[in-house]
């Protein structure tokens, strides 16, 4: 797949918002002020009433998935630094024909034991590569996305899952899960991270963050490999004016499972934000490979070596995606921003 750099994106047609093949042209009339404010539950991108009832013209023609549109002139986000979580199997799209305000913290990602954000575990994700040759003992890969995930560890005898390539996403794309080679896992375990999109027609200003991070891959049983750790997801800001000052930009893979010898192994990490984030499950032998962060690649699970069986790879990077004349850069950004 092509990559949506600079060179493939040009200006929306007139009265449209955002760029090439992101390009959402609102419906005529919005609402001149909209809330989404965060609480205790979640956003849920299938149900929630904020969403409109149809996709804008040429969207879903364009290849992009049918998601969750909310339109207005002023949009502001997560009132008062109290977090918007937000899950569903739709990404999640804020237009806004002035600006975006996000006072707080945006979470699309997936977590351990929670949701699993909006859009996340695409359909075309080639996160499974090849499944390993060792019949439940060794570990499973980790998923691919923007970067690819790392290797399942062998289990001393037979060789652990193989990550599926890197993919450049030209569309609005979830994040990919990792193997269960060897763990039977039910989501969001190695669950990739969600997909939001915020396009505006003056400015967007990001004050807190935006979480797209995916999930730790799951230890292994008994004599079991470990699952490995999903991507992050993605995100995508386009406006003249791009204000992440102090913001953390993050889609960060979670840490794979560690194989399982006459216990359980102990789960990957889920990505937290920090700089020494999403570790894969510890083990004397057998670990789960860390997730991807901050430009470090997927670490792959460990050689478990009989009786023992191999942990799971980390997951791979997420994609983000910011186009904006004055853009102001994020204190963070992990993967690298393209921008």
């Amino acid at each position: 797949m092509g990559d949506a750099t600079d060179a493939d994106l040009v200006d929306a047609p007139p009265g449209c918002l955002g760029a090439g093949g992101f390009s959402v042209c609102p419906p005529a009339s919005v609402p001149p002020n909209v809330f989404l404010l965060g609480s205790a539950g979640v956003f849920d991108t299938d149900t929630n009433v904020s969403c409109a009832s149809q996709q804008p013209p040429g969207w879903v023609e364009r290849g992009q998935p049918a998601s969750c549109f909310v339109f207005g002139a002023q949009i502001v986000v997560a009132m008062d630094g109290i977090p918007l979580s937000v899950t569903g199997s739709r990404p999640l799209v804020i237009a806004a024909t002035e600006s975006i305000t996000a006072t707080g913290p945006i979470d699309v990602a997936s977590h351990t034991g929670g949701s699993i954000g909006p859009g996340a575990n695409a359909k075309d994700c080639d996160s499974f590569g090849t499944a390993g040759s060792g019949a439940g003992s060794a570990g499973g890969a980790g998923g691919s996305f923007g970067t690819i995930g790392g290797y399942g560890g062998d289990d001393g005898a037979a060789l652990g899952g193989l990550p599926g390539p890197a993919i450049a996403p030209v569309t609005l794309h979830g994040g990919c899960p990792g193997q269960l080679i060897g763990s039977i896992a039910a989501p969001p375990s190695g669950a990739g991270g969600g997909v939001v999109y915020l396009t505006a027609g003056a400015s967007i200003t990001i004050h807190s963050g935006i979480d797209a991070s995916g999930v730790g891959g799951m230890g292994g049983f008994p004599n079991a490999g470990g699952a490995g750790g999903g991507t992050g997801g993605m995100i995508v800001l386009i406006a003249p004016t791009v204000d992440c000052t102090g913001a953390n930009l993050f889609a960060d893979g979670g840490g794979g499972g560690a194989g399982g010898s006459s216990a359980p192994g102990s789960n990957g990490a889920d990505p937290d934000g920090s700089t020494s984030c999403c570790t894969g499950g510890p083990s004397v032998v057998g670990g789960g490979g860390n997730g991807a962060h901050d430009g470090r690649a997927a670490g792959a699970g460990g050689s478990g070596g009989a009786p023992n069986s191999g942990g799971g790879g980390g997951g791979g990077a997420g994609y983000i995606m910011v186009q904006g004349t004055n853009l102001m850069s994020p204190s963070r950004s992990s993967p690298a921003a393209h921008f």
